[in-house]
């Protein structure tokens, strides 16, 4: 990726910095032009590292979509060059920088589709049935072609958040299927033992809702 003309926004972190944290409000998203920063995100009363990332990936894009407070907390995982991208400079690097400017596009696509998923999901009645359909929204980028076993990197929290349900009640609904055999958890994990079954149920449960 070309970075050139970037030099007046850049910032530098040392391993170890906190770049931003999770909650607190954010006016800029970074596109990552030398080293690597974590990402982690409290779950279950825990931090917990979500991703790892480098050279030409972008991060805390949401400042710029709608105002969202940070959802995670990203650390210089080593020495880090950052480019800052305010809504002051996002046009004149957008011009400068086509190829990242692309990659931003379908990123803020990417986020428009989801938001819109969640409000059909949250359209569903069926309690079970949001719980499920959210399981499958989430197991989307996990699903392997030759297996129907899902596991997600992802808590009994973020599911309630998605699906728009109290905590209490979504961890009721993901017991009970723990029970039937249907999922698993594995520490702060979700395992899907049967994607299919999970989407044959979901289904059926989305008609009688």
């Amino acid at each position: 990726m070309n970075f050139s003309g970037t030099e007046s926004h850049e910032v530098r972190f040392k391993a170890g910095d906190i770049i931003f944290c999770e909650f607190e409000p954010g006016e800029e998203l970074y596109i990552i032009k030398e080293g690597k920063v974590r990402i982690t995100k409290i779950q279950g009363g825990k931090e917990k590292t979500i991703d790892i990332i480098g050279p030409g990936e972008i991060f805390g894009e949401m400042a710029l979509i709608d105002n969202e407070k940070r959802t995670a907390t990203v650390i210089a995982e080593t020495d880090v060059t950052l480019i800052r991208v305010d809504r002051n400079n996002f046009e004149y690097l957008a011009k400068t920088n086509v190829q990242w400017a692309m990659k931003l596009v379908m990123i803020f696509a990417r986020r428009i589709y989801d938001a819109k998923r969640k409000l059909r999901i949250l359209s569903i009645s069926d309690p079970d049935a949001r719980v499920l359909e959210t399981l499958i929204m989430l197991a989307e980028p996990f699903i392997k072609p030759d297996s129907n076993r899902v596991e997600l990197d992802v808590g009994v929290e973020e599911v309630a958040h998605w699906s728009g349900l109290q905590l209490r009640d979504c961890q009721e609904i993901i017991n009970r299927y723990v029970k039937m055999g249907k999922i698993e958890l594995e520490d702060s994990k979700i395992v899907i033992v049967n994607i299919s079954d999970i989407k044959r149920i979901a289904q059926s449960k989305s008609k009688l809702a």
